[in-house]
Parts: C-alpha cells; structure tokens; sequence
C-alpha cells in the first residue's frame, strides 16, 4: 500500500470509529447513570447538617462611652485611661473576637448541650478532641461594617439554633464581665487623680490669695494692658522698619535716602518705646495712660501664671468629676451589650451536604469518562480489524 492511500484508510478508520462509538450508546448509558444512581444512594447515607447563623453589632452605649472619654485619655500617661479602659470599637471587637476563640465558650456550649454525644465521640475522648469538633463547628466572622456573624453547624435544626443563641448570650455576660472590670479599674484610676488634681486646685488657689494678700488684691489695670498691648506694636513696627532697611540697602546701595529715613522713623519709634519701659511718665497715645512697664511686668507676669495654673487645674479637675460621674452612671446600666440585627433561627433547609449538585457533578464526569472509554475501544477496535485484514490481503496477495 502506497502513501498516497494511507489519509483514505485514517478517514475511514475515523468514520468507523464514531459510528461503532455511536452504536456502544448502551456502554456509554449504562457507564454514566449505573454511577451515578450509586452516588446519589451513598449521598442519601449522609446525615442532613444545618447552619445558624446570627447578626449582632456593638450596642451604641459602649461607642458613646469611648467617645465620652477619648478627651480624657489625653490627660494621662502612656499607660493613661485609654489603656485602661480598652477603649474603642477596634479593641472592643478585637475582646470579642478573643473570647469566641477562647476554650472556655466551647466547653460551656458542649457541656449545656451534651454535644459530644450528638457528634458520637468516644466516652475517652479528651477535652482537646471536643474542642477540635467544636471549632470546626462554630464561627466567628467580622464584616467589613463592624458586623459580627456567629454561625453554627449542627445536623439537628434545632440544636444549631439553641448553641447559636447560647453563644450570643455567653458573649454578652463575658463581654459585660470584662467592661465592669475595666470600669472598676478606671474609676479607681480616676478617683485618685481627682483627689491628686483636687490638692493642686487648692495649692493654686492658696497661692493666687497669697499673692493678692501681699499685693493688696493685686489686678493688672486696663490702662496698664492697653499699653503694653501699645508697646508690643512699637516693637513689631521697629521689626518691620528693620526689614524694610534691609532691603532699600540691597536695592539701592548703603546709605541711600530711603533707608536714611527709614532709620530716622526707627529711633522716633525706639524713643517712644523707652518712655513706656521707663519710670517716667511718657507721652500720651490714643488717649493711653503710660504706666511703668518695668515696675509692674513682674507682678503682672506672676499674677497671670497663679491665675493660668488656677484655670488649668480647676479645668482638669472638672473634667475628672465629668467623666467620674459618667462612668458611673454606665457602670449602673444593664442594657445588652449587642444589637441584634439578624437573631438565631430554626433553619427548614439542611446546608450540607448538596446532594443535587453533587449527583450533577458525578454525572457530567461518568458520562465524560464513559465516551472515553468508548472512543478508544472503538479506536483500537477498528485498527486491531484493519490491520488483521491488510495481513490477509499480503498473505493472499503473495
């Protein structure tokens, strides 16, 4: 046989092949639904398993407080009120998200609802096999609006609804535990800075009647403000003049008339600065009265520091009964720590295991498997019956 009859015998190789696969449709039937219908069996073998799931956000009361507070926090230490309380609704659910991870809510919730015999454990097992069930069981998720799901998978509706709802009030009474702690710790932190800011604002005050005492009610006069305001505006006038002479000497050369009078204008200015700072009387302007500023800056300059550390300290301290008597008033609140959005409900509709979609997936992969299988049996089928028949072609032939 010649090459040029080899692409006829490939072709009608191929067109054999499809029509002996075509009439193997019974291999390829029995191949795909036999399968199939076994896999569907073996998934009705698997226990049905339900989800809960419940929706819960922060109660407003606890961000309220935290904002209440964050002014205070600047007050203190490294280690000052903000620390102290945990604050934040970052740290807050960062507490949360501790405690559904923690131990102590998987032996609660297995021991309330003897869920080791339900997940058919050994009567040996330890308490770490318990909670390896329990955490392949239960889940903690943080939305990206600060929305937080718990869910929990169960084969018994009614069962992953119970645990769904314990867990939330667990969470709660946990979570509740935790702030009051904190409260006590910040109350206590707070009543003794109070008492220590109460003894400053007295010292202060001790030492501003001390000081009018011996300076006979000392309080600076208007007309003494007045014109050291005046004064502080003869010196930036001076200041400027200075930078206008500056630039007259780069523009126009040393010693030009402009920066002449400008220098003139300067001492005028500096003359009339000297009489405020003197003991002498000086000029009248804008109808002041020039008081010595020399004689007087002194006390002035103490009087106002006595009366700045008053004010601050009686601004601290107020601050201090603010936030003392706030957080007693939250302490004494019992409200739920959570808004629920989406509560823990019986679920009608197993979750597990999806019996459609698998027998769909089985079949397509029988069904793919079986042509397979049919093509090649045809393919060697057809090339076994060619070949058998060119060597009785030869062997006639010769």
């Amino acid at each position: 046989m010649d090459k040029s009859q080899q692409p006829l015998v490939i072709s009608d190789i191929v067109t054999t092949t499809v029509v002996r696969c075509l009439k193997n449709w019974k291999l390829i039937l029995i191949g795909t639904l036999v399968p199939t219908i076994i896999v569907a069996g073996i998934t009705l073998l698997i226990p049905d398993s339900f989800v809960s799931t419940t929706t819960i956000i922060l109660a407003q009361q606890n961000q309220s407080k935290t904002s209440a507070l964050s002014n205070l926090s600047s007050l203190g230490s490294s280690d000052g009120l903000a620390s102290l309380m945990g604050m934040g609704g970052a740290a807050d659910l960062y507490t949360l998200k501790t405690l559904s991870e923690s131990r102590s809510l998987g032996k609660a919730a297995i021991d309330q609802f003897n869920l080791s015999k339900s997940w058919k454990l050994d009567t040996d097992a330890t308490i770490e096999d318990k909670l390896n069930v329990w955490k392949s069981k239960f889940s903690f998720e943080l939305t990206d609006e600060d929305a937080i799901i718990l869910s929990f998978r169960h084969k018994s509706p009614d069962t992953v609804a119970k645990v769904t709802a314990f867990c939330e009030g667990w969470l709660d009474s946990s979570f509740k535990q935790i702030k009051r702690a904190q409260t006590t710790a910040a109350l206590t932190h707070l009543t003794g800075r109070m008492k220590d800011q109460l003894k400053r604002l007295t010292s202060a005050e001790d030492s501003l009647v001390a000081f009018q005492n011996a300076n006979r009610s000392y309080i600076p006069s208007e007309q003494f403000i007045l014109s050291e305001r005046r004064a502080n505006d003869i010196e930036s006038q001076i200041s400027s003049i200075d930078i206008q002479i500056a630039q007259a000497n780069n523009a126009l050369g040393v010693g030009n008339s402009e920066a002449n009078s400008l220098q003139s204008l300067k001492q005028t200015l500096k003359g009339k600065l000297k009489e405020f700072k003197s003991d002498g009387s000086g000029e009248n302007q804008d109808h002041l009265i020039p008081l010595s500023l020399s004689k007087n800056l002194s006390l002035n300059l103490k009087f106002e520091r006595l009366r700045r550390d008053m004010e601050q300290c009686g601004y601290v301290y107020k601050v201090l009964v603010e936030q003392v008597e706030l957080l007693q008033l939250e302490s004494s609140k019992n409200g739920s720590t959570f808004t629920v959005i989406d509560a823990a409900s019986v679920p009608h509709k197993h979750n597990a295991p999806r019996r459609r979609l698998i027998v769909q997936a089985f079949f397509g992969l029988f069904f793919v498997l079986s042509v397979t299988i049919s093509v090649f049996k045809s393919i060697f089928t057809e090339m076994y019956l060619t070949i058998i028949a060119q060597l009785k072609n030869n062997t006639s032939q010769g």
